[in-house]
């Protein structure tokens, strides 16, 4: 399929900046989305088994206290991607317009574009820059240190959120390869590095303590991006666990 066919018929799904760089270096195969409305409101506490998925809608099972099944099941409605999907990231953004186009005031927006042989106007996306441009209120202002000195980097833009991405600077498309539901403390080691976490990790600065597993490392990505939505690690909520694998094209 061509990238025009994939974009018309992809959904859309957010990722931050560093879940992006971890897709980018193939380390990020599964993602975890809280299941709203939240599903454990309604589950009692136990031990479950995920039973599968019939006519699109996926079930649990309550199990007994020594593991037997019990024939209560639980739905988990349907989720909003499926196997076969395809998905498109949407990543932090910026437009940049180019020299000839400030100069003459056109093409400062992609809707406004005015195509012409000296524009060189185009998306740029915060990942493929320095930690010094990773605040979304500040503005470019080194290409990464760690690499060769680009003179093509964007230098007078400011970030945008990723849910204002618009679909046609996607770049990053994702298959989706199974579907299943589980708590999200119920994560393992092998599935936390399948989220792009590994041992080691810190997110509180570089004097902080490391993850002492991949999981740990996911505990706190996880509570970094939904404890202040009221999804914290804590709560334990019912979860989408959906596998991808990218497309190259």
């Amino acid at each position: 399929m061509t990238r025009a066919e994939i974009l018309q018929i992809s959904k859309p799904i957010l990722f931050s900046t560093l879940m992006v760089q971890a897709i980018l270096k193939g380390l990020k195969t599964q993602t975890r989305r809280v299941i709203k409305p939240k599903l454990s409101a309604g589950v009692p506490d136990g031990k479950y088994r995920y039973d599968g998925v019939q006519e699109g809608i996926h079930a649990i099972e309550l199990l007994s206290e020594n593991g037997e099944p019990t024939e209560k099941y639980f739905s988990c409605g349907k989720p909003r991607y499926c196997p076969g999907d395809y998905i498109y990231v949407r990543e932090t953004w910026a437009w940049e317009p180019c020299v000839h186009c400030i100069m003459h005031n056109t093409c400062i927006m992609p809707e406004r574009r005015k195509h012409d042989k000296d524009c060189t106007c185009r998306y740029v996306y915060r990942v493929d820059y320095s930690d010094e441009a990773l605040d979304p209120n500040s503005y470019f202002y080194e290409p990464d240190i760690f690499g060769e000195i680009d003179s093509d980097f964007p230098a007078c833009v400011t970030w945008k959120p990723s849910i204002h991405m618009p679909k046609e600077a996607a770049r990053i498309f994702l298959r989706v390869t199974d579907v299943r539901t589980e708590r999200v403390n119920d994560i393992s080691e092998n599935d936390a590095m399948a989220e792009g976490c590994v041992k080691g990790d810190k997110y509180f600065g570089e004097n902080s303590s490391p993850a002492l597993t991949a999981k740990q490392s996911f505990m706190w990505l996880w509570n970094m991006i939904n404890e202040k939505r009221g999804y914290g690690w804590a709560m334990n909520n019912w979860v989408w666990v959906y596998e991808f694998e990218r497309v190259v094209l």
